[in-house]
């Protein structure tokens, strides 16, 4: 799996839990996200360090300290219009 797939892979995961949960959008805690999607550690770690872009639009809110992450408003916004940046 590439880098660019997993991202786009924890989008839509994120996303689809955004609409599950009634549009909460907390954070999840990062090592739920890789095994619920399956991605590989290695490929996983360098999908976060990759959403991590302060130039950029957040649509990946990645919180290092807590090790947990969530939409970004820029994501946020993708996922209401059923629209994901990675793919």
């Amino acid at each position: 799996m590439t880098t660019a797939e997993a991202k786009a892979k924890i989008f839509q995961w994120l996303c689809s839990h955004y609409h599950d949960k009634g549009k909460t959008n907390n954070y999840i805690d990062t090592e739920a996200v890789k095994n619920a999607t399956n991605i590989p550690a290695d490929v996983f770690a360098k999908a976060l360090n990759e959403f991590v872009d302060p130039a950029g639009e957040i649509y990946v809110q990645v919180e290092i300290s807590r090790r947990c992450l969530r939409l970004g408003t820029g994501g946020e916004q993708l996922c209401q219009e059923g629209r994901n940046p990675f793919t």
